[in-house]
């Protein structure tokens, strides 16, 4: 008669039902007394005692004091009792705790927490439904006096099995003791270990409204950083405290975002979700993929999930992020810190103690779904909560391929997870989608300074992947580099320090022969930044550049071109390039169809010679070589779109340029020893020729190598070596292009020239080296190269006569002398310098061989010609004594030569009143000569007797020696030049000096001989 006597007496019968409450409480199942009124039913009585009195009633607080007596019954009840016994017990609890806070506080004091706690993993469903709904009050009370609860991983679960497959009341009160836990961080982390993260934003979708509010508080709760009441904030833990507050905000967001149910309409309760790689192409579910449960009735739409699955993903990033950051973002941003990789591993220990592989596996699908799938609505809702997932997490959706949908999403905000990508980029050794990244970041930093200073830490992981690559994965690191390279200076600047330098030049030897335009267009965007240009060639490039401009396509010409024009303004870059034989293939690419090409080669001959000098001649090169370029860049531009005629040199012009970039090089080799230490310190013409011997005579290349353009070759290149035009055959078996190359281009150049290639030539002529000039003179240029350059020449001419072998054939001297004779003419220059050139020559006239001393004796005839100066020179080092030797042993041509010289040198003499005494021997060649045949070598020898006449002691010589018959013979019937000299001869032989004898008689014959000789 409990019910009855309630609803008849009220509060007045609570004291009643205490007392039969004490009683019941010992039976062990809380059955009741002889089958009467159980456990829970009179504790639901007494509550009901309670209900029409009013707030403040007295004898609530009585009542309250004496139901109290009954809590330690029930709690040992419920440790003790059966099965049901328990579940009376957790359900008398739970009623008899809304009485007031006081009952609450007695059921904690008396130690009720405990054996709660454990019925929620022991008891029946319903005991546990109770015993949570019990907890929950609890809970409140402790939170309300500040004591603070901790929950075991192990209880967590009994809570997330109570809120799978509790009713709505249960759900309600598991969600309600998971929120209340969920304020202290380490309650959190148990929360999440535990797995109930899922379940409760399953709930969140799914569940009642009233359920669905309790979720909410505590999924808001696992995410917050400070207490509901906001009046005891809690410090985040680890450096990067601001991305741990924004993702606790955008993870609250998403909460009531749920919440809301903005999301559900149009909804499929059985929305699956797609494997990644089907996104895109099929949106058919695989058979085995996870299809979400949903409660009958309730639907979720594909967006709902989305954000679902981005709120579940968040938590647990969240936590992994408080107890092992990683990255943060926006303080990267804003340029105050540098990326730092934390203890990802820890962070990933931790992730997996809270979700299982499958889950983490569909939460992921289920982002990319978002990623690719999402409305542009949805998107716009969740952009914030994507931009503070973790760093990890960011970089595991690129990888999955949602790079475009991401950057589209979040914009500059993802650059952060780019840079990590691209940072860790060595340990995917194929390299695979760093270069989407890195095109992606290109974008982004073009927009943003921010993103552009970010970026700098991606280079660290693709210049790793460059040593490391395999299966492509090089080739993919070089075009990440060069897309992040064309940023900014600085990330040029960045990528030539932190070691890319090395490995891209070796990939110029050792690379795909395919790929080198893409590596050699790395290098000159890197060369753009004046940090690298040095550094480039120091680590080998020239070599490699100069094989590209070989070999290469267009493009890998175009930008090893580029990237030579660059390196090639310090000092010590153009002698390694040079030294690298760079200047030939540069030269070279001026002739070639690409204009591009042609602008970068001419840029970088440009500056081979722009030199830090005050040498005027070197200045006066330097400008003769940009004129040189302007005329092969004119030719060439011209030869597009006429045929140019035979005679515009084109190849010849060319071989001039290099060779003058070359002798300027020499030159200031020459002035700088400091470049001459890459062969054990010999002097720096002499490295130049040893280090350029190939490149000039091209004795060492091979067919495929040899370029239109060469120098001067010497007899034996000539001979063999092959013309290979940029459209040429290179095969070396075309007698045309062995024909073409029978003369040295220079040479060539000089004596079949036209006026006008011969003008733009001339000022580059004059200005080559003095060994250039020299070989000039050897390969047979010497007379159109006097007429070109004139005195400029004259170095050249001089240091060849002194060079001469004094025991040798001569060579050309003969030749050499002729054209310092001309040189002379006009220019007292030239004059003095010829008094050089006497000394050789006459010694080579004494000790040479039967030729040289032919050919001493004509240079000499030829410097007579100069003027007295040299006639007393050639007197004064002894000319004569050989001379007349000559005029017994030497050749007919040698006589005639000798004599001519014997013949200006006596009349010097004897108009400097200088006796010249002739032997017998002497008289009787010269006496000889007369009858030679040869007019010029009869009028000198009678030139010589008429000189030598004059002396009264050498008439009596000439006389003696035979020569009277021979003179009147040549008087008689010679060439009038000849007659007039011998005649003179006869006379001088008839006129005598004596002045103290004035012999009559002789004196009258003597003017007979004179009349006689006149007749004739």
């Amino acid at each position: 008669a409990v019910r009855p006597l309630v609803q008849m007496l009220g509060a007045a019968c609570a004291k009643a039902l205490v007392v039969l409450l004490q009683r019941v409480v010992c039976m062990a199942d809380g059955a009741g007394i002889g089958g009467g009124t159980s456990v829970a039913e009179l504790a639901a009585q007494i509550v009901e005692c309670f209900v029409g009195l009013a707030e403040g009633d007295p004898r609530i607080a009585a009542m309250a004091a004496g139901v109290g007596g009954t809590i330690p019954a029930l709690i040992q009840l419920l440790e003790t009792g059966n099965l049901a016994g328990q579940e009376q017990a957790a359900t008398a609890l739970r009623t008899l705790s809304v009485i007031n806070k006081g009952l609450n506080v007695t059921i904690a004091r008396e130690g009720a927490f405990e054996p709660l706690v454990k019925l929620l993993g022991t008891g029946t469903a319903n005991a546990r439904e109770e015993a949570a709904g019990t907890l929950w009050r609890q809970l409140e009370m402790m939170r309300e006096n500040a004591i603070e609860v901790n929950i075991s991983v192990a209880r967590v679960g009994n809570l997330v099995d109570l809120l799978k497959q509790g009713t709505a009341v249960g759900k309600e009160a598991a969600a309600a003791v998971l929120r209340y836990c969920a304020n202290s961080e380490r309650n959190r982390a148990n929360i999440m270990r535990g797995k109930a993260t899922e379940v409760l934003i399953d709930l969140l979708q799914t569940s009642p409204p009233r359920v669905r509010i309790q979720v909410g508080l505590a999924l808001r709760a696992l995410a917050r950083l400070d207490d509901p009441d906001g009046s005891t904030p809690l410090v985040p833990m680890g450096p990067h405290s601001n991305w741990i507050v924004r993702a606790s905000a955008e993870a609250q967001g998403l909460v009531e975002l749920l919440e809301e149910g903005t999301l559900q309409e149009g909804a499929n309760a059985e929305y699956g979700i797609p494997d990644p790689n089907q996104i895109g192409e099929s949106n058919q579910i695989p058979e085995d993929t996870k299809v979400l449960t949903v409660t009958k009735g309730l639907t979720v739409s594909a967006g709902s999930q989305q954000v679902a699955a981005l709120l579940e993903q968040l938590l647990y990033d969240l936590f992994c992020l408080r107890l092992a950051p990683v990255l943060d973002p926006a303080e990267v941003l804003k340029g105050s810190t540098q990326s730092q990789k934390g203890s990802v591993e820890n962070a990933a220990d931790m992730y997996l103690q809270c979700v299982t592989d499958g889950q983490a596996t569909n939460v992921f699908r289920m982002l990319l779904q978002l990623m690719y799938q999402g409305s542009a609505e949805t998107k716009r809702l969740v952009r914030d909560a994507v931009q503070w997932l973790s760093i990890n997490t960011q970089v595991a959706l690129i990888e999955a391929g949602a790079l475009k949908p991401f950057v589209e999403l979040l914009g500059r905000a993802s650059a952060p997870a780019i840079v990590q990508l691209l940072g860790d980029a060595g340990r995917v050794k194929e390299g695979t989608g760093v270069v989407d990244a890195a095109r992606a970041l290109r974008a982004l930093a073009a927009e943003s300074v921010e993103v552009a200073t970010l970026a700098m830490g991606a280079i660290k992981g693709l210049v790793h992947l460059l040593e490391v690559g395999v299966f492509g994965g090089r080739e993919e690191a070089v075009r990440a580099l060069w897309s992040l390279s064309v940023v900014n200076d600085d990330l040029k600047y960045a990528i030539g320090q932190q070691g890319a330098l090395q490995p891209l030049v070796e990939m110029l030897f050792t690379g795909k022969e395919s790929f080198r335009d893409e590596v050699v267009g790395l290098l000159w965007s890197l060369a753009m930044h004046e940090g690298n240009v040095e550094p480039i060639i120091d680590v080998g490039a020239a070599a490699g550049l100069v094989r590209v401009l070989h070999t290469g396509s267009e493009v890998a010409q175009e930008a090893a071109a580029g990237v030579l024009r660059l390196c090639s303004v310090p000092d010590n870059n153009k002698s390694s390039i040079i030294w690298a034989k760079g200047v030939e293939p540069l030269v070279d690419c001026l002739n070639l169809w690409s204009e591009g090409i042609r602008e970068q080669a001419a840029g970088a001959l440009r500056n081979l010679v722009t030199w830090d000098t005050t040498d005027v001649a070197i200045q006066e090169a330097c400008g003769e070589v940009e004129k040189l370029v302007e005329v092969r860049l004119v030719q060439s531009r011209l030869e597009r779109m006429v045929q140019l005629p035979p005679n515009s040199m084109k190849v010849n012009l060319a071989a001039l340029l290099e060779r003058l970039v070359l002798d300027i090089f020499d030159a200031m080799c020459a002035k700088t020893s400091s470049w001459v230490g890459q062969q054990s310190g010999q002097g720096a013409s002499q490295v130049l020729s040893s280090a350029n011997a190939a490149l000039i005579y091209g004795n060492d290349q091979t067919p495929a190598e040899k370029r239109e353009v060469s120098k001067l070759p010497d007899a034996l290149s000539l001979v063999n070596s092959t013309e290979d035009s940029s459209n040429g055959d290179s095969s070396g078996n075309n007698p045309a292009n062995r024909a073409e190359r029978a003369l040295p281009f220079i040479v060539q150049l000089l004596q079949d020239g036209g006026d006008e290639v011969k003008g733009q030539a001339a000022g580059a002529i004059k200005c080559l080296a003095l060994k250039t000039h020299i070989a000039i003179v050897e390969a047979g240029g010497l007379r159109p190269l006097v007429q070109m350059i004139g005195c400029h020449c004259l170095e050249a001419v001089l240091q060849l006569m002194k060079a001469l072998d004094p025991g040798g054939d001569g060579g050309d001297i003969a030749e050499y002398s002729a054209a310092v004779t001309r040189l002379s003419i006009g220019d007292p220059v030239v004059c003095v310098r010829a008094d050089e050139i006497v000394r050789p020559t006459v010694q080579l006239l004494e000790m040479g061989t039967k030729r040289g001393k032919q050919e001493a004796a004509a240079a000499l005839r030829s410097l007579c010609g100069i003027g007295d100066q040299l006639k007393f020179a050639i007197a004064r080092e002894g000319a004569f004594e050989p001379l007349v030797k000559l005029l017994g042993h030497g050749t007919i041509k040698a006589k005639e030569e000798g004599l001519g010289v014997l013949w200006q040198l006596v009349a010097m003499m004897a108009d400097s009143n200088v006796d010249v005494n002739i032997s017998p021997g002497p008289a009787s060649d010269i006496a000889a000569l007369l009858t030679s045949g040869i007019e010029t070598t009869a009028v000198a020898a009678a030139g010589v007797l008429k000189l030598c006449a004059v002396a009264e002691s050498n008439q009596a010589v000439i006389l003696r020696a035979g020569a009277l018959p021979t003179l009147i013979e040549v008087v008689t019937s010679a060439p009038p030049t000849v007659r007039e000299q011998a005649g003179g001869a006869l006379v001088n032989l008839s006129i005598t000096d004596r002045g103290w004898c004035q012999d009559p008689w002789l004196v009258a014959a003597a003017s007979e001989v004179d009349q006689l000789v006149q007749l004739f």
